[in-house]
């Protein structure tokens, strides 16, 4: 069904153009990488490469296993208060000019990891303000989560870590943008998040030959797209119902016959209906051009109410973290999701 479909011949929009500010960013998880190399010159001790690549990039520790590299026309900078002990995470705000910071969370989710270090992560998150832009990307090692098309992510192992990694995602508001697996086995290990969906776009999941870097995990590239342009209104012809002539619509559809010959292509037969109706309905009720405004249809009254109550409830749950105040910002949250 369609609502007000008007004629088939509606006026094209003219595509986006990509912004030549966008970040690109290249995800590579080194993990199972053997490549050991000399520690020092003339002796026999060995050391991985990753770990000397990860000494002179940040010359000591950033969370064991985790590391950012960043090109040096790009600001950033490290944000030590958000890093948590105990997990391995790396934190660091970019920086361009005019444009808003974005907050890119590194992670490491080893598998002999406790529960807690999620909680740990989901702290560091929550310590952000509303309004920030984050971005979430690592190996959290779950591959019982099944990430359907559903409002909500589904943990069909079981397991602890998969509750804890559900729970972030919903108390944060994140969005998973990979699809398909990660591994080599078939699973889906490695994660990329944000709380704004039209942040992040390109999602590309490739081999790890197309890199040369030799690893039993696929690599990610993604673009951040850090500024934004208004969208123009966009130019539709729909039927003007207040000129219509319903008396002689009626009378014209009430003598035409609207009988289609069926087949095994449903759509064949409904766009034959469909065009069989509208020659009838042109006859009686004029077009008119019409311009959408830039929020979409469905964000109505109703759901920017929702929105602002569950932001509400955010800010309450962040100042004390209760039971009841929880559930609250998780009901809210189902109910904007729903009405949307």
């Amino acid at each position: 069904m369609q609502l007000n479909p008007g004629p088939s011949n509606p006026i094209p929009a003219k595509p986006c153009k990509t912004n030549p500010n966008d970040l690109k960013v290249l995800y590579l998880n080194a993990r199972s990488l053997k490549s050991f190399v000399p520690a020092d010159n003339g002796t026999s001790n060995k050391v991985c490469k990753i770990t000397l690549l990860q000494e002179l990039v940040h010359g000591g520790r950033i969370g064991d296993g985790v590391l950012i590299a960043i090109k040096e026309n790009l600001h950033a900078t490290r944000h030590c208060d958000l890093e948590r002990d105990g997990i391995e995470l790396a934190v660091v705000q970019l920086n361009k000019a005019n444009n808003e910071p974005v907050i890119l969370y590194v992670y490491y989710r080893p598998n002999s990891s406790p529960d807690a270090c999620l909680s740990l992560l989901n702290n560091s998150i929550a310590s952000n303000p509303e309004s920030c832009c984050i971005i979430l990307v690592g190996d959290f090692n779950i591959p019982s989560i099944s990430w359907s098309d559903s409002p909500s992510t589904i943990n069909t192992g079981g397991c602890s870590n998969g509750e804890n990694l559900c729970e972030l995602i919903g108390d944060n508001f994140l969005y998973q943008f990979v699809d398909g697996p990660t591994h080599r086995a078939g699973n889906k290990l490695d994660l990329l998040f944000c709380n704004r969906t039209e942040t992040l776009s390109d999602v590309l999941i490739l081999s790890c030959d197309k890199h040369n870097f030799l690893s039993d995990h696929y690599t990610s590239e993604f673009l951040i797209r850090t500024k934004f342009r208004k969208a123009k209104p966009v130019r539709r012809t729909v039927y003007d119902c207040n000129r219509a002539n319903f008396p002689e619509l009626c009378k014209a559809l009430s003598q035409t016959d609207l009988r289609v010959s069926l087949s095994d292509n449903i759509d064949d037969c409904w766009k034959h209906w469909k065009d069989l109706f509208l020659s009838v309905v042109s006859s009686y009720v004029p077009t008119k051009v019409v311009k959408d405004t830039n929020s979409p249809p469905w964000f109505d009254g109703e759901v920017r109410h929702l929105i602002r109550k569950k932001y509400t409830a955010l800010r309450k749950y962040r100042l004390k973290k209760t039971p009841e105040r929880k559930v609250k910002l998780r009901t809210l949250c189902q109910q904007g999701k729903n009405v949307i």
